[in-house]
């Protein structure tokens, strides 16, 4: 029990602010005049959201350091500075932003975010796994069970997928050749595949089991890592959901139509839209191939986004349809080749800063987070 002491009218107003940690209590107020006293109570929901973010570079806010304004507005040479260096973690990624746009939604709660996603992550090497690529030596369940101590996660900010099925590859093969779904996969995650359009479709048709076996490891079933071993689930806080992102549309022009970049050409960034990255793909996509004709493209795997979106089927997972659509569906794009009105950024050279080449820019990052926010808002948050 807490007492506050007397304070006097005034015709304006009669308020206290006081901090209180999270839980339920009741409040009573006693007003008093001469000899009488007037009392009225009233019940308190005092309420802390925590929020997990996992994932991949579009997770951790991969382009977009903390000097990254200085460096649109300078150009010249860029030291990035991270929040967290190693996975290039900013608190101006999407997550972040969502997280302190649900804090500053309402005086009432607050937010607390947990922050271990991590660029280039995978699946089976990051998310399940350690990530030695990126100094990880242990999974991000792992380490956010460690870091959050017992504490149940009542919201779970998700990306994840894009490396798996091969977004490097597809970059690199569809700069340096021409038919780039019909070519031999550059170094990288789809080697060893014929030609890139079959090693996407493998990689897409396994991400169904991937997301089932991060589902298990966020209830309260058996969590098993990349490394075989078994350790306890992290299970959501009562009321608790799963935010898988969609992808956003990094393919068109600011007129709308697909994307013509650097060597990459219009026909390319027209295959990956359809087949990569629209969560209603084609069940085959008609490629003109260079030589003359056709090559009709099975798209029997699906894409993508569209199997984030079926993850729907988890309980408590409720995928963020936004994160494309507010891309995607209005009359003008914002992808690589959108000049002043691009959400992304295009290829970004060579040094210190090379991997935020089609990654979010500070604009996209908003757009995303504005959408992960809504969506959590929409569920009572």
């Amino acid at each position: 029990m807490r007492t506050l002491p007397w304070k006097p009218l005034t015709r304006k107003t009669c308020s206290r602010t006081i901090f209180l940690p999270e839980g339920q209590y009741t409040a009573r107020l006693d007003v008093r005049s001469g000899a009488r006293v007037a009392r009225t109570s009233i019940s308190l929901s005092v309420r802390n959201i925590l929020v997990l973010a996992l994932g991949d570079s579009y997770a951790s806010g991969e382009g977009n350091p903390r000097n990254v304004l200085s460096w649109i507005r300078e150009g010249g040479s860029f030291d990035p500075y991270w929040d967290e260096s190693a996975c290039h973690r900013s608190a101006r990624g999407a997550p972040a932003l969502a997280a302190l746009a649900l804090e500053e939604a309402s005086a009432r709660t607050s937010v607390t975010l947990v922050d271990v996603a991590c660029s280039g992550a995978t699946v089976e090497q990051g998310v399940l796994g350690a990530q030695p690529g990126a100094g990880q030596v242990s999974s991000q369940i792992e380490q956010a069970t460690a870091i959050l101590g017992g504490h149940q996660p009542d919201l779970v900010l998700l990306s994840i997928g894009g490396n798996d099925v091969g977004f490097t590859s597809i970059l690199q093969t569809c700069a340096f050749n021409s038919d780039c779904p019909l070519a031999v996969p550059s170094p990288g995650p789809l080697s060893g595949y014929p030609n890139v359009q079959t090693g996407v479709q493998a990689r897409t048709a396994e991400l169904a089991g991937s997301y089932q076996r991060i589902a298990a490891c966020l209830s309260g079933g058996t969590c098993v890592l990349s490394d075989g071993r078994t350790v306890p689930a992290l299970p959501l806080a009562e009321g608790g959901r799963v935010l898988p992102a969609l992808y956003p549309d990094i393919t068109r022009a600011a007129n709308g139509q697909s994307c013509s970049y650097l060597t990459i050409p219009t026909k390319d960034f027209a295959w990956a839209q359809a087949t990569v990255l629209n969560p209603q793909p084609p069940a085959t996509y008609p490629y003109p191939v260079s030589s003359g004709g056709t090559a009709n493209l099975s798209v029997a795997s699906g894409s993508l986004n569209q199997q984030v979106a079926a993850s729907a089927r988890f309980a408590g997972w409720v995928p963020v349809v936004g994160t494309w659509s507010s891309w995607a569906t209005s009359p003008e794009g914002h992808g690589v080749c959108a000049g002043p009105d691009a959400w992304v950024f295009g290829f970004t050279g060579f040094g210190s800063f090379r991997e935020a080449s089609f990654h979010p820019n500070p604009t996209g990052q908003k757009v995303m987070g504005n959408a992960i926010a809504g969506a959590a808002s929409a569920l009572g948050f």
